[in-house]
């Protein structure tokens, strides 16, 4: 079974247009961390990272396999018992550019963009090859998408046919975020 929660940042506007690496990556662990506690009962930092060829993290002998990913105002994860991609993005156009080269379109609407960046982005992110991926190097894969969060689009890619019908939104009650560095 694929998990994923989503936590709101609250990022001030000052920072939201952007926010620090250093401060995304703590954010994202955290959520893992409280994920892995809340799905599985395990500590995270009792798991070396280790990353794959590709470069994609995982934590040696965990009993799951993750995924993460932030956008605008939310950090993302996804926890399954088998290779796993997750992606957000905020609904906005995506260029033409961008559109006809990695897809050879240039007319869609901002939704309808999102939804095929988020699937050849979770689907890059499940296989660890990252972006772009050779053409016709596709694995067999199941994608679930999600709406739950407005404006934005949630795109999970998993080996199995196995999802959680809601996402899980994490309030600032079940856990704080570590503080924005100004």
């Amino acid at each position: 079974m694929t998990v994923v929660y989503a936590k709101r940042l609250n990022l001030p506007q000052s920072v939201l247009l952007r926010p620090s690496r250093a401060f995304l990556s703590r954010a994202v662990r955290a959520l893992l961390a409280y994920a892995a506690k809340m799905e599985y009962g395990a500590d995270i930092a009792q798991y070396e990272e280790k990353r794959t060829p590709g470069g994609k993290p995982y934590l040696d002998g965990a009993p799951f396999c993750f995924n993460l990913s932030h956008s605008g105002d939310y950090a993302i994860c996804a926890l399954s018992d088998t290779a796993v991609g997750v992606d957000i993005e905020k609904i906005v156009p995506i260029s033409l550019k961008v559109m006809r080269r990695f897809f050879g379109l240039s007319v869609l609407s901002p939704t309808e963009q999102m939804r095929l960046w988020t699937r050849y982005e979770s689907y890059g992110k499940m296989v660890g090859c990252g972006i772009p991926y050779k053409k016709g190097s596709e694995k067999p894969c199941f994608y679930k998408e999600y709406r739950a969060i407005d404006r934005y689009m949630i795109t999970v890619c998993s080996e199995i046919d196995s999802f959680c019908d809601h996402i899980i939104l994490v309030d600032d009650d079940a856990f704080r975020l570590p503080p924005i560095e100004t």
